[in-house]
Formats: structure tokens, C-alpha cells, sequence
């Protein structure tokens, strides 16, 4: 039995059934392992999100792959968040790169709206990056557009933290 299980970015993913499972991609090599359940290949598909941190002047740029969705278990975002928040350097700007996010929950954006009031407390700024058009039919569906300052460009996006001329 051949079951399409979605399409993401543009790649057809199929699971073929028997004693194995076998993943293939359209235009990618297959992946293949025996003796593996249906339940292995679900976990393997929602691997953990990715989280990067980097550092720009005093921007914390956080980029995000894969999946905004805590679920059940820890929110990593939002640990990230506060790491950084209760750190040495009290950190209170943030960009979150949104471009490689494949998927985001009603709990994702339950995440986002929580670190931004969280950053906003204290009197810092938490902006969005190039969401992707899933997440930004999201973001317009709940109103949020209207809420977070949401950028295009890196560029343009770590410039809106400069200070303001007096």
C-alpha cells in the first residue's frame, strides 16, 4: 500500500507499507528501515523543532525550523526566551526567523504571544521574520498581523531596533 502524506515545500511524501516502511520524496533518494511501526515514522516526521541563537549588535536573532508546535512538553522557545531574558546580559530584543517554520499550532501561537508579553514587560521588543505563508495566513486569521512587528528583509528588521534620534 503507497499513501501520500503530504505535501511540504513543494516535495510529495509517501509511505509505502508492508514489512518496512520506506519515505520517499519526489525528486529526493527514498529513506528506508525495517521492522519500523507507524508510530516511529510519525516521530520522525515531528522531530523536535530546531532552535538557533545568534547575536547581532544587540538583536538576538532566534531562527526556528521545522514545526512551532510545544504540545505537551516543554515550550523550548519560550525557555529560550527567558534564558536570554535572565541572562548576564538581560537580553530584550528579539527577531525570530520564521522562514524555515513548516507548521504552527494554536499552542505555537500561544507561544509567540506569550514571549512577546513577556519581552514587552520589560520594556523590550520581539519582532517577526518572513513567516512563512502558512504561518502568515495564521497570524492575519487571528489578527495578530496587527500585533507583531512583522519584517521582510533582516536587514530592515534589525535596523528598526536602532535607537531613535532624540
Amino acid at each position: 500500500m503507497k499513501l501520500l502524506l503530504g505535501v511540504i515545500g513543494g516535495l510529495n511524501l509517501h509511505l509505502t507499507c508492508g514489512e518496512a516502511f520506506t519515505l520517499q520524496t519526489k525528486g529526493l533518494p527514498h529513506w528506508s528501515r525495517r521492522n519500523s511501526s507507524r508510530e516511529e515514522l510519525i516521530d520522525m516526521m515531528r522531530r523536535p523543532t530546531k532552535l538557533v541563537s545568534r547575536k547581532v549588535d544587540s538583536v538576538r536573532v532566534i531562527k526556528i525550523n521545522g514545526r512551532l508546535d510545544p504540545g505537551d512538553g516543554p515550550d523550548r522557545l519560550a525557555e529560550m526566551v527567558q534564558q536570554f531574558m535572565g541572562g548576564d546580559d538581560n537580553e530584550l530584543e528579539f527577531l525570530l526567523d520564521l522562514r524555515g517554520v513548516t507548521y504552527i499550532s494554536s499552542t505555537g501561537v500561544g507561544s509567540l504571544i506569550k514571549n512577546y508579553r513577556s519581552v514587552l514587560k520589560q520594556k523590550g521588543h520581539f519582532k517577526l521574520l518572513s513567516p512563512s505563508q502558512s504561518v502568515m495566513n495564521i497570524l492575519a486569521i487571528s489578527k495578530l498581523d496587527g500585533v507583531f512587528e512583522i519584517f521582510t528583509d533582516e536587514t530592515t528588521a534589525l535596523s528598526s531596533f536602532a535607537p531613535k534620534p532624540a
